[in-house]
């Protein structure tokens, strides 16, 4: 069973708006939070989404939170290569998709009556 299509363009859509947000966050304000959003909500397409990325943030002034702008442009490059990536003709979204369909296991137990 393939994803609806309509949840792939969904997907695809969310992706771009983050990626838009990523590379156009202007202040350093809310990047930290914003980062770790999206490597939660990542997180559960790809369990392994946070790999790779740089979760240190920059020091701007003492007592001001960190700024996580380069880290938002990291984010920003990973999911566009997510869009760029094709294997065998399917798009890495629709392979991510597919990930997440509910898997159902049967079990079969012998029954020895007593």
């Amino acid at each position: 069973m393939t994803p609806d299509r309509n949840v792939i363009m969904s997907m695809k859509n969310e992706i771009l708006k983050d990626i838009a947000k990523c590379e156009n966050y202007s202040e350093s304000t809310g990047s930290e939070e914003y980062f770790y959003q999206l490597i939660s909500k990542y997180s559960v397409l790809d369990p392994e989404f946070k790999k790779n990325l740089s979760f240190t943030g920059k020091v701007t002034v003492p007592g001001i939170e960190f700024d996580y702008r380069s880290e938002l442009k990291s984010v920003a490059a990973k999911l566009r290569m997510w869009l760029l990536l094709d294997d065998d003709n399917y798009s890495q979204v629709e392979k991510l998709g597919k990930q997440t369909e509910p898997v159902i296991f049967i079990s079969h137990r012998s029954f020895k009556p007593m």
